[in-house]
C-alpha cells in the first residue's frame, strides 16, 4: 500500500472509530467532525492545504486524537508554517488513551508525530531579536504584528520562514526592520534607539517652534524587484502570501531573502529561497521540463556569431585521377537564431571559410534540442567557393577554381552552457558540392569541412 493510500486508510479508520461513545462529544458532534475529516482529506489531497488545515483543526477541536491533529500539522507544513505545526506534532505525541482510541490507529499516529516532529525541528528558522540604547521596560516590539514579551529579547525565538516584519517602538521613535528567514536559519536583528538625551542644567527658555511629522522615505535604490516568468500560466506566493499570476513582477521589496513560490496551471512547482539585493533584478524562469529551462534563451529571435577553425579535405572532380588533400582552415559568420519552441530553433546565416580556399555559405539548419545541454543539427549549406587547389603531382602544380555549391550540414555534438545557454560549441561536418562547371576542368572539388565552432547567442 502505497503512502497515499495507506494515509487515506488512517483518516478512514479514524472517522470509523467515532461511532464509539465518548464522554462530553455526542452523536452530532462525533458526526460533524467525521464530515470535517473527509472534506479535509479532499482538500489536502486537491492541494488546498489551507482549507484542509481549518478543517482538521476544527475536527480536532471536537475530538482530541492523535490522528486529527497529525494531519492538521502536516497540512501547516505544506504552508510552512512549520512553528504551529511543530506545536500540533507535540500534543498529538503526548495525548492520552480515550474511548475513541480504538486498535492501533492512534499509536501509530504518535509515532508519527515524533518522528515528523523530529525531521522537522532542524527546518524551523531560530530569530534573536536584541535592543540597544533602550530599556526592555520602555519599549514594545512586534513581530508581523504580534506583540513580544520583553522577557523573550535576546532569545532564540523558533519563527516561520519567509519575511518577517519587526517594530520597535518608544514614545514616538520607531525602529522598522525587515527580515528574511529562509528553513533553518540562524538570524539575529538588533533595534538600535537613540540614547535618552541627559537634562541640561541650566534651561533656557526658547519659543516654541512648530515641525510637521516626517516619515522617512525608503530610497528606490535600496529597493529590489523580482520577475517571474513561466512556459504557462499560475500563481505566486512570496512568504506564504498570495501575489498574484503569472507573469509577475514585485517591485519595493527589501534587501534579504524570500521565499517563492510557483504553482503552474499544469502541476509543476517551483520554490526556492531568492536573494533580493538593493537596487537590482532578481530574474525567476520556471518551466514544466529542464529542456525549457535550457532554451529560455532561444525564445524569439536572437543574433549571433560562430567563430571556429578544423581541417577541408578535398575530393577532387573530372581530374583523370582520384586524389584528396585537406588542410587547416578558419572559419567565421554571423547567424539570426529563430526559436520555434522549447524542442527546435531555425538558424540561417552567412559563413566564410578561408585557407587555400574560400567558401562563402549561406547555412540554414533546423536545431532539434535534445536535452538540457545537447542539442542535434540538420541543414544545408549553399554558396560560391574560389582559390588556388595546389596539385603537387600535376604538370600544372596551381589550378585556379570555383563555382557555385550546394550540399548538406550537419552537427551531432552541440553542447550549450553559460547562465541561460547563451553559449555553445558545436562540432560541425558539411560536404560542399559543385552544381557549376569549371571552363578548364569541369565540375570543381567536392569539399567536406570539419570544423569545432564556438557559437555566442545575444
Amino acid at each position: 500500500m502505497d503512502c497515499r493510500l495507506r494515509c487515506a486508510a488512517v483518516v478512514l479508520a479514524t472517522a470509523m472509530v467515532w461511532s464509539g461513545t465518548v464522554h462530553a462529544t455526542d452523536a452530532s458532534a462525533k458526526g460533524g467532525a467525521r464530515d470535517l475529516a473527509n472534506e479535509a482529506k479532499s482538500d489536502f489531497d486537491a492541494g488546498r492545504f489551507e482549507d484542509a488545515g481549518l478543517k482538521f483543526q476544527r475536527a480536532y477541536e471536537i475530538a482530541k486524537v492523535p490522528t486529527l491533529a497529525v494531519w492538521a500539522a502536516r497540512a501547516l507544513v505544506k504552508r510552512d508554517q512549520l512553528v504551529a505545526a511543530s506545536e500540533l506534532y507535540r500534543q498529538a505525541a503526548m495525548l492520552t488513551p480515550n474511548d475513541l482510541w480504538v486498535g492501533d490507529v492512534q499509536q501509530q499516529a504518535q509515532a508519527d508525530a515524533e518522528k515528523e516532529l523530529a525531521e522537522l525541528q532542524p527546518r524551523i528558522p531560530k530569530l534573536r531579536i536584541r535592543v540597544e540604547g533602550a530599556a526592555a521596560n520602555e519599549i514594545e516590539v512586534t513581530v508581523d504584528g504580534v506583540k513580544l514579551a520583553a522577557t523573550l529579547f535576546g532569545i532564540n525565538l523558533p519563527t516561520d520562514p519567509g519575511r518577517r516584519h519587526i517594530v520597535g517602538k518608544r514614545g514616538a521613535e520607531v525602529v522598522d526592520q525587515r527580515i528574511g528567514l529562509a528553513k533553518g536559519d540562524r538570524k539575529e536583528t538588533v533595534l538600535r534607539f537613540n540614547a535618552a538625551p541627559t537634562a541640561p542644567s541650566v534651561v533656557q527658555a526658547q519659543p516654541p517652534t512648530v515641525t510637521e511629522p516626517r516619515i522617512p522615505a525608503q530610497p528606490a535604490q535600496s529597493l529590489g524587484k523580482i520577475h517571474i516568468a513561466a512556459t504557462g500560466p499560475g500563481k505566486v506566493s512570496l512568504d506564504g502570501q498570495d501575489k498574484g499570476t503569472l507573469p509577475l513582477d514585485m517591485t519595493d521589496l527589501y534587501p534579504g531573502t524570500y521565499h517563492v513560490r510557483v504553482e503552474l496551471d499544469d502541476g509543476t512547482v517551483d520554490e526556492r529561497d531568492v536573494e533580493v539585493a538593493a537596487g537590482r533584478v532578481k530574474g525567476i524562469f520556471v518551466a514544466s521540463s529542464p529542456a525549457q529551462i535550457a532554451f529560455l534563451g532561444r525564445k524569439g529571435l536572437h543574433l549571433g556569431f560562430e567563430v571556429g577553425g578544423g581541417p577541408l579535405h578535398y575530393w577532387p572532380h573530372g581530374y583523370s585521377y582520384v586524389h584528396s588533400d585537406s588542410t587547416p582552415f578558419a572559419s567565421g559568420g554571423v547567424f539570426l537564431n529563430v526559436g520555434l519552441g522549447p524542442a527546435v530553433d531555425f538558424r540561417a546565416g552567412l559563413r566564410l571559410q578561408l585557407w587555400s580556399v574560400a567558401l562563402v555559405g549561406l547555412p540554414v539548419s533546423f536545431r532539434f534540442n535534445i536535452g538540457p545541454v545537447y542539442s542535434i543539427t540538420l541543414g544545408a549549406n549553399m554558396g560560391y567557393r574560389w582559390g588556388a587547389k595546389s596539385q603537387t603531382n600535376w604538370p600544372d602544380s596551381v589550378v585556379t577554381e570555383g563555382g557555385v555549391f550546394l550540399g548538406p550540414e550537419i552537427s551531432l555534438l552541440t553542447f550549450r552552457f553559460g547562465e541561460k545557454n547563451h553559449f555553445e560549441v558545436a562540432m560541425v561536418q558539411g560536404l560542399a558540392c559543385p552544381i557549376t562547371t569549371n571552363e578548364d576542368h569541369g565540375h570543381g572539388p567536392y569539399v567536406f569541412y570539419d570544423t569545432l565552432a564556438f557559437s555566442r547567442l545575444f
